[in-house]
């Protein structure tokens, strides 16, 4: 792992061309033509040492591959845990889904099938940007009729009462938010902590690692100070922090990945005391030929890490 320098001053304030040079970074990173691609075989499922963790993918990282097909490619790298993606969009460019917000009984039927039939449970959805109580309402329905036992959220300070009224009627639903980088509403720790004080226990936090090292924060210092409010982690790496900032492989980047496991061990998350409703996804947002590959890779780097932590 290489050293990491001291983590910068987070930025504060944003412009409208800095806010839409982000946009287009973002989409040459991460949107090209999307087509439905077949499952592509890796070999047999990658034999990793049993980590005190149990690390799943967010399906954000396969989203080249159809439903079923992306859930074959979990099964070859032995994944049984995937935090799927709703509807996603940046300005013209529409990402699709891994599993739509509907209220379609069959649909859902048909996804949990497929997902059965392959050993995958459902780990958490997200991200969700919640504008007000309606679209609240809507996704705690949702969530309920699913099986989902978290939603990874990106809400509006508007719906933040909602969301904890909701959250109070429905406490077998965990909700996370998910903090998004520099000049978004969830940049730093405290943008976090402050949405999160006096809320209902299970309305807390998704920690994307690699987002707060672009903002400038420490993600283990993040993982104390939120504590038992982290209920699912976007597992991710940044070489430096900045808005232009881009990923890299676990274990190349800045964060301190035993140091991370060991903040969850301080703070419950293990296994042993983390039940279904928490959930660690890795997530890769670059792309490319070798993607299942660095899947693999990153997968083999965590699982390490954990067992050391």
């Amino acid at each position: 792992m290489t050293d990491r320098a001291p983590f910068a001053a987070p930025r504060i304030g944003t412009t409208r061309r800095a806010f839409v040079a982000g946009a287009v970074a973002c989409l040459a990173n991460a949107a090209l033509p999307r087509w439905a691609m077949p499952a592509v075989a890796v070999g047999t499922a990658t034999e990793l040492p049993a980590p005190p963790f149990e690390i799943g993918v967010q399906s954000f990282t396969l989203r080249r591959y159809a439903f079923e097909p992306m859930l074959d490619v979990l099964v070859s790298l032995g994944v049984r845990r995937v935090e799927l993606i709703p509807e996603l969009a940046v300005f013209f460019y529409r990402f699709g889904s891994h599993l739509p917000v509907t209220d379609d009984a069959a649909a859902i039927a048909k996804a949990r099938e497929a997902l059965a039939a392959r050993g995958i449970s459902i780990s958490a959805s997200g991200v969700h940007s919640i504008p007000d109580e309606a679209e609240a309402r809507r996704l705690f329905d949702f969530a309920g009729r699913a099986g989902i036992p978290l939603l990874t959220i990106s809400p509006d300070d508007d719906a933040l009462d909602a969301i904890d009224r909701l959250c109070r009627e429905r406490p077998g639903i965990r909700v996370g938010i998910h903090n998004h980088g520099p000049y978004t509403r969830y940049d730093t720790i405290a943008d976090v902590e402050a949405s999160l004080a006096g809320r209902a226990p299970n309305f807390g936090a998704c920690v994307d690692t690699g987002h707060f090292i672009r903002s400038g924060e420490d993600p283990v210092e993040a993982l104390r100070r939120l504590g038992e409010r982290v209920h699912g982690i976007h597992l991710k790496d940044h070489v430096e922090s900045g808005f232009f900032a881009s990923g890299c492989l676990l274990g190349e980047g800045r964060l301190d990945l035993v140091a991370c496991f060991r903040a969850l061990r301080e703070i419950g998350f293990g296994s042993d005391l983390a039940g279904p409703e928490r959930a660690i996804s890795l997530e890769l947002e670059r792309d490319g030929e070798t993607l299942l590959a660095d899947v693999a890779a990153c997968l083999r780097t965590a699982a390490l890490a954990a067992g050391k932590a």
